[in-house]
């Protein structure tokens, strides 16, 4: 029984000298998406006041969001408006978080403030038309995106709200222009990204787009490219779900390890209880009735 003993003792050490460097990577991994939530946090805050207060209530709000407390972020971010009533990006963050509790009316005044103190800022048009699709007053939402698309040509997101809305009016080849539009764009941003995050968020959406304009495609009846479409969405959610399991390679690799690592602790412990057990009962039913005092 000693040698089995040993041996034991000896795998037991390998496992956790096998387990520590898999713990260390994870803690590598848990740092990283720390720093990754405070660049999110600082791009929240880039926009906002110089005024330091401001982007600190900025940084409270983000924080509220996140944890969908809507109602909080808007009374943080209020405060921050009776600080600095004239900065168009306040009202925006503030309507955002009405339209997330469909307070379409509150959010539509919200972005309404933020363009009349921003009248250059597609983005003030393009949020408020959403708004009002929301709120399905479609020829306000047509009209607000226009003007987002005339300020800013080359924002994807625009020709896609843009087209959803035509799609809502009834003018289908209307909405399979702009949804075109979108992923010629995206597609022309997928090349020249070098970094694989924003890729794949870019990727993301232009599958959504292939879809949605296959969808304007069948209600045309060309039923011939709406396949193609949702082919070509399939084809790119594919490869980028075989490139995710490509990367996930080494994290599941550590779960195998980890979680292999565990159940032969588990099973080390085990054996080793039965082991004593054993003796006690083999001595027990020898006539040994000591062992009922110590616990076996």
């Amino acid at each position: 029984m000693k040698p089995f003993q040993a041996f034991l003792a000896a795998l037991f050490a390998v496992l956790i000298i096998c387990i520590q460097p898999q713990l260390l990577a994870l803690s590598a991994v848990n740092t990283t998406a720390v720093d990754t939530t405070s660049n999110t946090v600082d791009v929240y805050v880039a926009e906002a006041d110089s005024h330091s207060e401001v982007r600190e209530l900025l940084r409270r709000s983000h924080t509220q969001v996140s944890q969908r407390n809507f109602e909080a972020a808007i009374a943080t971010v209020s405060e921050a408006i009776r600080i600095a009533p004239d900065d168009s990006s306040l009202y925006s963050l503030r309507g955002r978080a009405y339209l997330r509790l469909q307070d379409d009316e509150r959010a539509i005044a919200d972005y309404t403030q933020a363009i009349y103190l921003d009248p250059q800022n597609p983005l003030g048009y393009a949020d408020r038309g959403f708004a009002h699709r929301l709120s399905q007053d479609y020829q306000r939402a047509l009209k607000d995106l226009n003007e987002a698309i005339r300020l800013g040509p080359d924002v994807s997101d625009f020709y896609s709200e843009r087209g959803a809305v035509r799609e809502e009016l009834n003018d289908h080849r209307g909405a399979v222009q702009d949804y075109s539009q979108a992923i010629q764009l995206d597609s022309d941003t997928i090349r020249e990204l070098k970094t694989d995050r924003i890729r794949k968020e870019v990727e993301r959406r232009t599958v959504q787009h292939y879809i949605d304009r296959g969808n304007a495609l069948y209600k045309l009846a060309d039923k011939q490219e709406a396949i193609e479409d949702y082919a070509q969405a399939l084809e790119m959610t594919t490869s980028t779900v075989e490139l995710q399991t490509q990367k996930l390679g080494p994290f599941r690799a550590w779960y195998a390890v980890l979680v292999t690592s565990i159940s032969l602790c588990l099973l080390w412990i085990i054996s080793i209880s039965l082991h004593e057990f054993g003796h006690a009962i083999v001595a027990y039913w020898g006539g040994d009735e000591s062992v009922k005092t110590k616990g076996y």
